[in-house]
């Protein structure tokens, strides 16, 4: 992302402070019991409203200019409301619109400072999207099935897709997404995409994702993801959840994939690993991470999005990237506040240079509910890249109210 500006308004001190944890929070974890409906009426009547207000703002520092007389401060203040409206099932149909808008308040470098667009219109592309525009049917024993824009949030697939996909609860314990998606965009409080972009040239990507619970501790996730003339990419991730005593948990996850590319697509084939130990006693929290990318990549399978511990994470998916990380948390449950640290190191190859570089990440975040649905978060995070034009300093603050 980019920079904010002295002298900002007030709504500045709101941007200068918060980041994508705390900005995950806006996206859309409400979750509402539809009830039926016998008639097209009704099934208006009673349909659910859920969305957003939000002032959200970042400010970046880097310890470099990237050539002289370039700007070495960047950042916006945003405010952006959301409204998403889904009607109730009627013969187990249902209808989902909404629509995200984002409005400029504040930014420290216009276009003349910061060519061609400036720092706000750098991460807000498109002021107002229809982010979701579906059909949906339910059915009380095999799941639902969707067409549209829709959110989706997988291993290898996020943000808001055009698509088609299914939910498949059928089998005890067996939770089955599948599906295709040839459309793709990023709506969110610190980026928004111009437009739902086509996937892979039109040719879209087809995938399924699997999570089985042969026990209450045990997760087992395999999965496949498939963009015709790009790649093929098998996976599995596995998570064990147990409770050592009274108050303490312990979560180990472990993640490979490996991805085969087609010959034309310009990529070579790749493989990543990522494997994690987390421990939670009562309100705190303590756990760490590796994470290891093939000497020749990822085979391109970060493409239509990923996840992954940092803020920032620039070198993570980089040809032979080394990444290790450790990170802590503590929850004020009475105050309603939860605090969070995460520090680590990439050490990867630039395949410019043939060098092997080296960056460290620091992340510092806070989540404050100031009253129900309404939040404020706070990311900084701090960058320090071998190569000083690459290192900086970005403080991202977001305050929204959910409804």
């Amino acid at each position: 992302m980019h920079k904010v500006m002295s002298g900002m308004s007030w709504l500045a001190l709101v941007g200068a402070l918060a980041m994508q944890p705390a900005v995950a929070m806006a996206n859309g974890d409400h979750q509402h019991e539809h009830q039926g409906a016998d008639s097209l009426e009704a099934a208006f009547k009673n349909g659910v409203v859920e969305g957003h207000v939000g002032l959200y703002g970042q400010y970046q520092k880097n310890k470099e200019a990237a050539a002289p007389g370039d700007p070495d401060r960047f950042g916006f203040a945003s405010g952006s409301a959301s409204v998403t409206y889904e009607t109730a099932p009627l013969h187990g149909f249902s209808l989902g619109f909404g629509a995200w808008g984002t409005t400029r308040l504040d930014e420290r470098n216009s276009d003349d400072r910061n060519p061609p667009n400036g720092d706000y219109k750098d991460a807000i592309m498109e002021n107002a999207i229809i982010h979701n525009a579906f059909l949906r049917y339910q059915h009380d024993d095999f799941g639902h099935l969707t067409a549209g824009r829709q959110e989706i949030d997988l291993e290898w697939l996020t943000d808001y897709i055009q698509g088609v996909t299914a939910e498949v609860e059928a089998v005890e314990n067996l939770e089955l997404t599948l599906g295709w998606a040839k459309r793709q965009a990023v709506v969110d409080f610190d980026e928004v995409s111009e437009h739902f972009a086509l996937m892979n040239e039109s040719r879209g990507l087809y995938f399924l994702d699997a999570k089985y619970t042969p026990w209450e501790w045990l997760e087992l996730n395999p999965y496949y993801y498939h963009a015709g003339k790009l790649f093929r990419a098998p996976g599995l991730k596995a998570t064990a959840t147990l409770e050592l005593s009274e108050g303490l948990g312990s979560a180990t996850s472990g993640q490979f994939v490996r991805a085969s590319t087609h010959e034309d697509s310009g990529l070579e084939n790749g493989d990543f690993l990522w494997l994690s130990q987390d421990f939670s006693y009562r309100d705190a929290s303590l756990g760490g991470g590796y994470l290891k990318v093939d000497r020749r990549g990822t085979g391109g399978l970060e493409s239509f999005g990923d996840q992954q511990p940092f803020e920032e994470g620039n070198n993570i998916f980089t040809e032979d990237a080394r990444t290790w990380y450790l990170n802590a948390g503590y929850s004020l449950a009475d105050l309603g506040l939860d605090l969070g640290l995460l520090y680590g190191r990439t050490r990867y190859l630039d395949t410019t240079s043939g060098d092997y570089l080296r960056e460290k990440e620091l992340n510092l975040t806070a989540d404050y509910e100031i009253i129900e649905n309404l939040s404020l978060g706070v990311i900084f995070a701090k960058v320090s890249h071998d190569d000083p034009a690459e290192s900086y300093r970005v403080l991202k603050t977001l305050l929204q109210y959910n409804f």
